[in-house]
């Protein structure tokens, strides 16, 4: 029966059509006067259909389309309130209009009308054309209303139930495209480091540039894929920090290390300055590794040859820094680069997902996957630290990562 009256609750296709409205009661009089009456609209077309009591319009249900209700309070059997509650339960999440019609207006018995899913209640003995008309409109369209925001909330639920399917299976399909691919790259950077190594006999200079050319290359790919796991594992949210109490000088030194062949390469002036007041505190070391490479990599790429790249680290008060409600002190790391800048029209999107550095620059310096900031900014938002950028297009750029001095014991305090 439910799934019945869940079809038959549903309105006509065509808008045409009269809104059908069962009159239930017991007096065939009073039903001819509400049915009179609702022919007499002028805001709906109504057809009226009849039932003397609560059984009989609940077989109606079942079997045909219907708009609204209206509904004695006084049936003999099944009550009014006990027809109206049975109709709201069967139809589930769906809201039928329905209007009880009392033989006395008095708050009990209005109070039980609405409990029992009434949109509004009437007095008989104060009915008019006007009146009931006006009471079965106004819950019609509270009806509709209801009914068209619950379908919409649910078609939006579907669709995002969709979307989340959709953005796991992509998610998946680059894991696994990452780890397939990751794999024969591996054995064929452990082959070309054997023939550099000349461990399967000599040669000459020109082959072992080519076999570094090749090695520079399988590197950067490598980035790119990892890049391309971070971002998936960032945008599932399944990117765990391991929390360690570290020491920043080390982690600076790791980052600069894998920066500084290329910016000999391009004989950039490698600056690095770390204040030495500041204690071990809590980080994912490797990751924080990752986020100042990504930074220092992009300064050096973007930085002219003969220019200079330099990287600060310091510790702050809480009120001078990006994290000014901080419990205790800040280390703020700035990287500097005399490069060719960033235009101010492109700074708010700096940290978007896919945003190419150098879009509008020399192509030839190479953009990347636009994936390396979004990457660093999601890392540092997971230290609950900050990230942010200054720049101008012929005067370099300068990042400033904020973190949190704080022991991991601190952290979990």
């Amino acid at each position: 029966m439910a799934e019945a009256l869940q079809d038959a609750a549903t309105p006509a296709a065509n808008p045409l059509d009269p809104l059908v409205i069962l009159v239930v009661d017991d007096d065939p009089a009073f039903r001819y006067i509400c049915a009179r009456a609702l022919f007499s609209s002028s805001r709906y077309a109504y057809q009226p259909v009849e039932a003397d009591s609560a059984e009989q319009a609940l077989d109606i249900l079942v079997r045909r389309r219907v708009d609204g209700l209206l509904v004695d309070y006084g049936l003999p059997g099944m009550s009014g309130a006990d027809l109206m509650q049975q109709v709201r339960l069967l139809h589930e999440h769906r809201h039928t209009a329905m209007v009880a019609m009392t033989a006395s207006g008095s708050e009990e018995v209005a109070a039980e009308v609405l409990r029992a899913g009434a949109s509004d209640y009437i007095s008989k003995s104060a009915i008019t054309d006007q009146s009931l008309c006006r009471a079965i409109g106004n819950a019609l369209e509270r009806a509709s209303l209801h009914n068209a925001v619950h379908d919409r909330a649910e078609a939006l639920e579907k669709a995002n139930q969709q979307l989340q399917k959709r953005n796991d299976e992509i998610a998946r399909f680059y894991q696994t495209v990452s780890h397939e691919t990751k794999t024969p790259l591996t054995a064929a950077m452990l082959f070309l480091s054997m023939l550099e190594k000349e461990v399967a006999g000599p040669i000459n200079a020109d082959q072992k540039q080519m076999v570094q050319q090749a090695t520079a290359s399988c590197r950067e790919l490598a980035r790119h894929l990892d890049a391309l796991i971070d971002s998936t594992r960032l945008e599932a949210g399944k990117m765990n920090l391991e929390l360690e109490d570290a020491d920043l000088a080390n982690v600076v030194e790791r980052a600069v290390a894998g920066v500084r062949p290329g910016a000999d390469a391009k004989d950039i002036d490698l600056r690095v300055t770390v204040d030495g007041n500041i204690p071990p505190f809590a980080m994912d070391g490797p990751r924080i590794v990752q986020v100042l490479g990504n930074l220092l990599g992009n300064a050096v790429k973007f930085t002219p040859a003969g220019g200079c790249v330099e990287l600060e680290a310091k510790r702050v008060p809480a009120v001078c820094s990006q994290i000014p409600n901080a419990a205790g002190d800040v280390v703020e790391i700035d990287i500097r680069d005399t490069g060719i800048g960033i235009d101010a029209d492109d700074l708010p999107r700096i940290f978007d997902r896919l945003y190419q550095v150098g879009d509008k620059g020399d192509a030839a310096m190479g953009a990347g996957l636009g994936l390396g900031l979004t990457i660093a900014k999601e890392i540092i938002d997971l230290h609950r630290g900050r990230i942010s950028v200054t720049s101008a297009v012929g005067e370099g750029t300068t990042f400033s990562v904020a973190l949190k001095l704080e022991s991991v014991d601190e952290q979990g305090a």
